[in-house]
């Protein structure tokens, strides 16, 4: 008899959180319907003392231990199992009351000094995974999975960016590694020093080793129970310990903070679904979830547009990861928005199959440097939840980096998936381009992985100092990859280029297609000191810099900018300057354009949109078991501002779609209709005449 699967992974997850007491069922469990989700996180439920409240460690100062009251929540659990909806309850596993700095004060992480932290939100201290804390958690996860609930989600847990030295972490990192626990606020300017290896290691390791046991404690009470947390987003892992390769292992379902939107907006309209690919490619075949605020964040009470849910959920889903959505206000007040949300659920809940069992069939991979992010001083930390923002002034900006060329694929129409450094070690072959954002950081196995990958016929494009440096942090004398790119003689990086240029050298070269009539071309704001080999290829070069912007005309120099360099039977385009930072930036029309055409003989893509702006992007995907192929389309097409109130439909717009089977039906779902197509070999090509906020094209096989 086969096994029967645990149920988060017999259909998407469409969670919901949402303010409301725990002592009304009906209501609950009504609005979490209505709203189309099939699991709530379960903020507030009943303890011993009558109270209603979130799950913490303790209730008041002097108290014993909180219990949580099972007659109550099995009593809820018995309404949810009627009304078929799942129940994830929220523990909060990483901001506490600085009371308990008193009160149990080797549990708490503290700062270099000695003293605790007590500012998390600028009014809660944290608990460390290390300390004693950490049974009084199995503990309580165990009782939960004794009262039946469907999962557990952890908020945490994290180290707060300049901890951890409690006497927990001490005793154990000396254990470990020999030596006193280093300081980690001097070792953030010198990650080229082991020890930092070692302290990034030590912390990713110490959450990893929480989550192992607090999901063995769950298993071991209710194997049907689920373990997920709020894992990391696309930034370093050093600031927080959340290293979510090691996370994935440990636990059941992968999440991300891919869906909050902060302040000015400035982060990349690209977020939700770059969460999305990343988390679902490291999942490994468990489910992703992308982790969505409706508030703007941080007015924590307010609620994004229409047009701004709509792009959470149509990224997100596009992508393969489950969405989680919350509201801190009542959703009812917000009727247009709430539509958006109950328009997506109820096509997830009718086209399961989009969502989940399909495979990518995008020819091209980006890679997302993690590795670079910890140990490289070019990378930047994100404003998140858990993080303050820190900004990078060096070149080589990795995170902008990677969303600019993120841009770059998405607008010219390329599918791609998102990749780790680690995937490089065994390249997959069904990649026909790889893109390397300033990958700086690469141990030997993946520059071996990524030559073989190229003498075999792959090919990649990259940019900056990419190889540069080792896994750990330390600058080599060359490009590890210097033979693949066709570049010698690798020198310091020259900028800043404020008011520069660049130039055609070989107007026949087709990556300056439909630029050869122009005499300058607007510069990188730095680039690289490099030389190329004899055989390798020089179609754009630098100029001279100028000492200003009006001191004339600027010189020719023979500084390579694009060189393309062919390596056994791939070919590699190097750009020796920070072009995804240009683009994420300053939007810079030209290098869309440039690195368009210089991509695109080497994606093999199968996919090609005729009448289309830059703002629909495409994905293809493949169901595992009926072998029916599916055209995502994400329309981001809007008014010029953000947030963003409405998304704007686009019309007639022609799609060639190679596909390897014959096809009997080409359904557009989210319109609803039937659409009329040919076939020649094996290119199939229609028309959609309306592509709203969303669509996902079936190709029906014979």
């Amino acid at each position: 008899m086969a096994q029967q699967k645990q149920w988060w992974l017999n259909e998407p997850i469409r969670i919901i959180e949402f303010p409301d007491k725990f002592n009304d069922y009906a209501k609950k469990v009504q609005t979490l319907k209505k709203l189309g989700g099939n699991a709530e996180h379960l903020l507030n439920y009943a303890f011993k003392r009558g109270k209603s409240e979130q799950l913490e460690t303790f209730h008041e100062p002097g108290e014993h231990y909180l219990e949580v009251d099972a007659v109550s929540l099995k009593k809820y659990l018995e309404h949810t199992r009627k009304q078929k909806t799942r129940v994830i309850v929220y523990y909060n596993v990483h901001a506490e009351n600085k009371k308990y700095i008193d009160l149990m004060p080797g549990w708490v992480q503290r700062k270099e000094d000695g003293t605790a932290i007590d500012n998390l939100y600028g009014l809660n201290t944290s608990f460390c995974v290390n300390s004693p804390w950490r049974d009084r958690v199995f503990k309580i996860v165990g009782d939960l999975a004794s009262c039946g609930v469907d999962g557990i989600f952890f908020d945490g847990p994290i180290f707060v960016t300049n901890t951890c030295y409690c006497a927990a972490c001490k005793t154990a990192f000396q254990k470990k590694y020999g030596y006193e626990l280093p300081s980690k606020t001097k070792l953030v300017s010198q990650r080229e020093n082991p020890q930092w290896y070692d302290l990034v290691e030590f912390q990713s390791e110490s959450i990893s080793s929480f989550l192992a046991e607090s999901n063995r404690q769950i298993k071991k009470v209710n194997p049907d129970t689920l373990l997920y947390m709020n894992g990391n987003t696309l930034s370093p892992d050093w600031p927080t310990g959340r290293n979510n390769r090691k996370v994935i292992e440990v636990t059941d379902v992968l999440g991300a903070e891919g869906g909050f939107l902060y302040g000015e907006l400035r982060e990349s309209i690209y977020k939700p679904g770059a969460t999305a690919k990343w988390v679902n490619g490291l999942a490994n075949g468990k489910p992703s979830v992308v982790f969505c605020a409706a508030g703007h964040k941080p007015w924590n009470f307010s609620t994004l547009p229409a047009g701004e849910i709509s792009i959470l959920y149509s990224q997100t889903i596009t992508h393969q990861a489950n969405v989680w959505l919350a509201y801190s206000d009542d959703p009812w007040c917000y009727q247009d928005e709430v539509k958006v949300l109950q328009k997506y659920n109820a096509f997830i809940k009718k086209y399961p199959e989009l969502f989940m069992n399909t495979v990518s069939l995008a020819s091209v991979a980006l890679v997302w440097p993690a590795q670079t992010g910890n140990y490289y001083t070019g990378s930047e930390i994100p404003l998140t939840d858990f993080t303050k923002e820190m900004k990078s002034e060096k070149a080589g900006n990795v995170l902008e980096e990677f969303y600019g060329l993120y841009a770059i694929l998405a607008r010219n129409h390329v599918p791609f998936d998102v990749i780790d450094e680690k995937t490089l070690e065994n390249t997959d072959p069904k990649y026909k381009l790889v893109v390397f954002p300033n990958v700086a950081c690469m141990s030997k196995k993946m520059v071996d992985g990524v030559k073989k990958f190229v003498f075999s016929g792959g090919n990649i494009m990259s940019s900056f100092e990419t190889s540069l440096y080792d896994e750990k942090g330390k600058k080599l004398e060359n490009l590890q990859l210097s033979d693949v790119m066709g570049v010698e003689n690798v020198s310091t990086p020259f900028g800043p280029l404020n008011w520069d240029f660049i130039y055609a050298a070989d107007p026949g070269h087709y990556s300056v297609k439909g630029l050869v009539k122009r005499n300058y071309i607007v510069s990188t704001i730095h680039g690289l000191n490099i030389t190329a080999r004899k055989n390798a290829v020089v179609p754009i070069k630098y100029f001279d810099p100028l000492v200003g912007r009006y001191a004339g005309s600027p010189k020719k120099s023979e500084k390579p900018f694009l060189i393309e360099n062919k390596y056994g039977n791939g070919r590699s385009i190097f750009f020796a300057g920070t072009i995804g930072h240009a683009v994420a930036r300053f939007n810079f029309p030209d290098f869309y354009r440039i690195a368009g055409n210089a991509l695109k003989p080497l994606a093999g893509v199968g996919v090609k949109l005729t009448n289309a702006p830059s703002s629909i992007e495409i994905t293809a995907r493949k169901n595992k078991e009926s072998g029916d192929v599916y055209a995502y389309f994400v329309n981001l097409t809007s008014e010029s501002k953000r947030p963003i109130e409405q998304i704007v439909p686009v019309h007639d717009v022609g799609v060639e779609l190679k596909i390897d089977k014959k096809v009997k039906n080409v359904t557009a779902l989210w319109a609803s209709k039937k659409i009329k197509f040919t076939q020649k070999g094996s290119t199939v090509k229609f028309v959609l005449p309306k592509i709203e906020e969303y669509e996902v094209v079936k190709l029906e096989g014979k």
